[in-house]
């Protein structure tokens, strides 16, 4: 028998633990001054036990106005408070988190916020921002970095309607595309 088998498993990471913001348009992450950003922070319990409780540390940029901080919603009980150096501390308190093995919905959670910029932002000001989750007494887990780009005017697709060459309800320039209602 001229035969043969090869079986590889593909193995990866996935780290379910990030941080979101909207809003954020195009590559650049484009966001208007007059904007106001939401940041959700997810988390997830991968351990192998429940988390009896969970913490996350947020610093906030020099950017943005602490004092137009509004907590939007979150998965489970909470309290916050504001800590040093304009950080915002999320305490879930005796949360008991089950683990994603045995309960994979229910190891999930989430904090939603949002804050203003500060008036005086120059064109182009990138505003970073990045979470610490803390599980227990484990190091903490920190989130991706969102980055958002302030800018005066978002402006998508054909600038001049002359430009584009009108065809039913599709405007088209050169290699880009362009809606216009009808």
């Amino acid at each position: 028998n001229d035969q043969d088998s090869i079986s590889n498993n593909v193995l990866c990471s996935f780290d379910p633990n990030d941080k979101l913001v909207y809003p954020s348009y195009g590559d650049e992450n484009y966001v208007e001054f007059q904007d106001t950003l939401e940041y959700t922070i997810r988390f997830q319990n991968v351990g192998n036990y429940f988390a009896y409780n969970i913490r996350v540390e947020d610093t906030i940029s020099n950017y943005l106005d602490l004092s137009s901080f509004k907590l939007l919603s979150s998965s489970h009980d909470m309290h916050y408070e504001f800590g040093e150096e304009k950080s915002i501390v999320f305490y879930f308190d005796n949360i008991m988190l089950p683990d994603s093995l045995s309960d994979p919905l229910g190891s999930q959670g989430f904090v939603k916020f949002a804050i203003a910029p500060n008036t005086d932002l120059n064109e182009f000001t990138n505003v970073q921002n990045t979470a610490y989750i803390y599980f227990d007494y484990n190091e903490p887990i920190i989130t991706n970095t969102t980055n958002s780009t302030f800018v005066s005017e978002i402006t998508f697709g054909c600038s001049d309607f002359d430009a584009c060459n009108y065809d039913s309800n599709i405007l088209i320039e050169d290699n880009s595309l362009c809606l216009y209602p009808v």
